[in-house]
């Protein structure tokens, strides 16, 4: 008989024992991983994240066992990875502030590291259309691409079935795929998925059945069958 995470992880918390936690490491990871990824986009960034969400995990300080743990574990995740874009955010606007042209901060980044003068002999770095121009941020890696560009390399995507609905998933507005991700990989229940997203759970019904609709569609222009789903 397979042990609940619940039972496992309260285990964990009384023994310190290791092979209890790889158990729960191994059940969640990946799904984990995948969920980080549709807020992230980045999946570097992603299995940071998840290594950080199950490192608090280990320390177990936090979880007053009022949820089950897989739901807990998954909240942990969804705030460190908005706490993250928010973070990232700030950088970018601190390097780029609101008002300032974007040439114009790139050129006094380059002009403070070289010591060369804001436009150089020939004319400005963003004028000159020949030149290319300095890239201080990549977009991508602040999770700012709206959607995910291609699977995460994840053995959970290798089975066809999953790895054709996350292609789908992929074409959906964030908060349908976060919700779905949920549902159907990690196969939480609304309850759960609902606390998971911070909604309740007539929201979290509302929410699953606009982006079941939206799966559907995508799938059958996809040219499969929803139902097998």
């Amino acid at each position: 008989m397979i042990e609940s995470d619940d039972l496992i992880y309260s285990r964990y918390l009384a023994e310190r024992n290791e092979a209890d936690f790889r158990v729960l490491l191994e059940r969640h990871k990946e799904s984990l991983m995948l969920f980080l990824y549709s807020f992230v986009h980045n999946m570097e960034d992603a299995e940071e994240l998840m290594l950080d969400d199950y490192a608090e995990a280990a320390a177990g300080a936090n979880y007053s066992g009022k949820s089950t743990f897989k739901t807990w574990l998954f909240s942990i995740g969804k705030k460190m990875a908005l706490m993250r874009l928010r973070k990232q955010r700030f950088a970018a606007r601190a390097i780029y502030p609101v008002g300032g042209s974007l040439c114009q901060d790139s050129e006094r980044s380059n002009a403070a590291l070289t010591d060369e003068p804001l436009s150089p002999a020939g004319g400005s770095l963003c004028q000159d259309s020949g030149r290319p121009k300095p890239t201080l941020i990549d977009e991508e890696s602040f999770g700012r691409t709206g959607e995910a560009v291609g699977p995460p390399e994840l053995n959970i995507l290798r089975e066809e079935r999953n790895r054709q609905l996350y292609e789908a998933l992929s074409g959906l507005k964030e908060d349908y795929r976060q919700i779905l991700i949920l549902l159907y990989f990690e196969e939480m229940s609304h309850e759960e998925a609902g606390k998971v997203m911070g909604k309740t759970k007539r929201q979290t019904y509302h929410l699953a059945e606009r982006g079941r609709a939206a799966l559907k569609e995508k799938l059958e222009r996809m040219g499969f069958d929803y139902a097998q789903y």
